[in-house]
């Protein structure tokens, strides 16, 4: 059963695996930041109520479900979506159900929405590998590129691996 809730915190390493072993039963992931190797993030899809005091909670929307193992290249990508930009993103969805219809190297989508303001989206992209995300962002055709961020022409993305 999927979540309808997924919970995040950032902090220290170690701050963050402190709260993994005080919590085995949560559905915890520790994720290293890609571009800057001293910031962290636990993700938390336990479907649980928070157990993370500063942290941000998301509304699970939609999850276009490929591969269970949440292994690969992780891409976070914040979105603004004014009502019919949803629109919009949610038709690019529908063609992602479709193997023939969603990027090369796309492994799962989950697209998620802010508990407290109703316009901001995340959606996490779980890649197969960094350079499918990449030849897939340069891509001229690329319909998510026509979507930004509180008030910038292009989303927010950060990208993520596995820590160990």
């Amino acid at each position: 059963m999927a979540p309808r809730e997924i919970h995040f915190t950032f902090g220290p390493k170690e701050a963050l695996k402190k709260l993994i072993q005080a919590h085995p039963d949560r559905k915890l992931l520790l994720f290293q930041a890609v571009t800057d190797k001293e910031r962290y993030m636990l993700f938390d899809y336990s479907g649980k109520e928070t157990i993370f005091s500063g942290g941000l909670s998301y509304q699970v929307v939609r999850q276009v479900e490929f591969d269970k193992d949440w292994d690969g290249f992780f891409e976070f990508r914040y979105l603004t979506l004014d009502e019919d930009e949803q629109k919009v993103f949610r038709a690019i969805m529908d063609k992602w159900v479709r193997k023939d219809g969603r990027p090369f190297g796309l492994n799962e989508t989950v697209i998620l929405q802010s508990e407290k303001k109703n316009f901001e989206f995340l959606m996490i992209n779980v890649w197969e590998a960094e350079a499918d995300f990449v030849d897939w962002t340069n891509l001229k055709d690329n319909e998510l590129q026509q979507f930004g961020n509180a008030g910038n022409d292009q989303a927010l993305v950060v990208e993520y691996k596995r820590a160990k």
